[in-house]
């Protein structure tokens, strides 16, 4: 017989990247949102925050690209 009270939610986790620390592309993206800096040290700072990238280096390629995606466009003078 099923419950009386309603199933919690569950929230969508996005697609993981790093696969030795289960870090998800949407906890890349809010880290990177409030991030600032060169693309250099943004993946320094993820690399810190939430240990993506620093045990195997599997990620590595995927996490520079969307470090670059979330780097604000240079208008050109």
């Amino acid at each position: 017989s099923p419950g009386a009270k309603a199933p919690l939610a569950v929230h969508a986790k996005g697609k993981q990247v790093c696969a030795c620390f289960h870090v998800s592309a949407t906890a890349i993206a809010a880290h990177l949102a409030t991030g600032s800096g060169s693309a250099e040290a943004r993946l320094a700072d993820l690399q810190t925050a939430l240990q993506c990238g620093t045990h195997c280096g599997s990620c590595v390629p995927e996490l520079k690209s969307l470090v670059r995606a979330s780097l604000p466009l240079v208008q050109a003078a």
